[in-house]
């Protein structure tokens, strides 16, 4: 049986008997955070797996990419959905972030996420380069190039 402590779980026996070929694998959960990469300079992604208490993604994490300026996830809501989630379209009608009021958890039916790339070098442009991150127009006080990615993922266990 699974135990909830630390320590609890040092024994390689399984709570039952599995078929050959059956596979086990291990839990993990990863944090993501835009922060100061391995060059102070520069914004970087960085993911912590399994963190231990203390340790924090901005200063523990894995730098995975520099250059990342900002990331957003948006959870895209069926407002058609009956209370149960059920009589959907299974098309979001809506993009917004988790915890925004009215948010039904039950409706999501898919996830946008975006991320605004910035270069590493500065005076790249003649002058300041307006950019729409998330609906957004941003015009910065420096020269760098940015460019957003998005990308929509749809919760196939949840759309139609």
């Amino acid at each position: 049986a699974l135990a909830h402590a630390a320590g609890a779980n040092a024994s390689p026996n399984l709570s039952k008997a599995y078929a050959a070929g059956a596979r086990v694998y291990e839990a993990r959960q990863a944090t993501f955070c835009i922060a100061q990469g391995v060059d102070p300079t520069q914004p970087a992604l960085r993911r912590l797996v399994n963190p231990t208490p203390g340790q924090t993604c901005t200063s523990n994490g894995l730098e995975l990419l520099e250059g990342i300026e900002n990331m957003q996830i948006l959870y895209g809501e069926d407002t058609d959905a009956d209370t149960d989630g059920a009589s959907g379209d299974g098309t979001a009608n809506r993009y917004v972030a988790f915890g925004t009021s009215g948010l039904d958890t039950d409706r999501i039916v898919s996830v946008r996420i975006s991320v605004l790339v910035r270069s590493l070098n500065n005076n790249l442009t003649t002058e300041p380069a307006p950019y729409t991150f998330n609906g957004n127009t941003v015009t910065p006080d420096d020269r760098y190039l940015r460019k957003v990615f998005t990308t929509t993922i749809t919760l196939r266990n949840k759309a139609g």
